[in-house]
């Protein structure tokens, strides 16, 4: 606001002169006036800190572009990483038979079995049975049998058996008998499961032992006889091959 008496400018909101101390007339173009100038001081302020904000920021960004630059000043200028090759892929022999199809040289190509079809859970367990059954059957000849017994040592007996030239006794499963027969010199030749091959040797109290063997009558029954040690001429698996 111009103070009229000595053209002093004071601020809109003063009512005397700050310098003669005269009485400001505030007409109400020149409280527009004095407004307007306000306003466009401080836009001009705000916009001179953007523009220096601006120019920091640039600056900013500047310094960091060329210390990155002297950084990777050393590395190629088409490839940043260039240390990585290709892999390497040998092509191998083209196959010796080959289909056509629509003109095309393919390979030849296997089909795939067909899947077995899913047993019901009665018939698997029948099956599973049955095989367990075939693998550790035996076939007993003894002396007081009319003919060969085939079927399954199922005693819980444990035999002491010594072999040749050693004086501890190992001690054999009856049930996991897989082949045995007397030589001819009252020696017995073993072969068990859990051995890793067969042994030569004798049974303590042989003549007092008795295995018992499950097995099937003719008329498809299940049946259990006991059969005495003594007695045993051999006992082999069902079918050819180590057991």
């Amino acid at each position: 606001m111009q103070c009229k008496k000595c053209g002093t400018e004071n601020a809109i909101n003063r009512l005397f002169c700050d310098n003669c101390g005269a009485e400001l007339e505030h007409a109400l173009e020149d409280i527009k006036a004095a407004v307007d100038k306000e306003i466009k001081d401080e836009k001009a302020k705000a916009t001179a800190r953007s523009i220096r904000w601006l120019l920091g920021l640039a600056f900013v960004l500047f310094v960091i572009g060329i210390l990155f630059r002297n950084a990777y000043k050393d590395l190629p200028a088409n490839d940043i990483v260039p240390f990585i090759a290709a892999p390497t892929v040998e092509p191998g022999e083209a196959p010796a038979v080959v289909t056509s199809d629509f003109g095309l040289d393919l390979p030849h190509v296997r089909p795939a079995p067909a899947l077995r079809p899913k047993l019901p859970e009665p018939v698997f367990r029948a099956r599973v049975a049955e095989e367990a059954y075939r693998r550790a059957a035996v076939t007993v000849h003894a002396k007081n049998l009319k003919g060969p017994l085939t079927g399954l040592i199922v005693t819980d007996l444990v035999l002491l058996f010594t072999p040749s030239g050693e004086a501890k006794p190992i001690p054999v499963h009856a049930a996991d008998i897989a082949a045995l027969s007397l030589t001819a010199g009252g020696l017995w030749d073993l072969t068990a499961r859990s051995l890793d091959k067969p042994v030569r040797g004798s049974f303590a109290d042989a003549a007092t032992l008795d295995l018992h063997l499950l097995h099937r009558t003719s008329d498809k029954r299940a049946a259990t006889d006991a059969i005495a040690l003594r007695n045993i001429v051999e006992i082999k698996p069902v079918e050819a091959g180590t057991p």
